[in-house]
């Protein structure tokens, strides 16, 4: 029996690979917090596993923020996180 793979951690996993190759990509940083936000809540994951999530999110805002003070997806993602 073959599994199907989690669609909602693609967008995540793509973003993490942009990182890879560029470590400076803001945007990057700023799309996979705003993926990795919503992500426990689409699963409906547990409290714990919920609060590692946003504080992931929240380290990425912050980076994408670091990198591009300016750049919006940046502080829109700090805001939902």
């Amino acid at each position: 029996m073959t599994t199907t793979p989690n669609p909602l951690g693609l967008p995540s996993r793509s973003f993490s690979r942009a990182i890879e190759l560029d470590s400076r990509y803001a945007l990057a940083y700023a799309w996979r917090a705003s993926a990795i936000w919503t992500l426990p809540i689409a699963e409906g994951n547990s409290s714990d596993r919920v609060q590692a999530h946003f504080q992931s999110a929240r380290r990425d805002a912050e980076q994408a923020i670091s990198l591009a003070p300016d750049l919006p997806e940046g502080h829109a993602s700090w805001d939902i996180c």
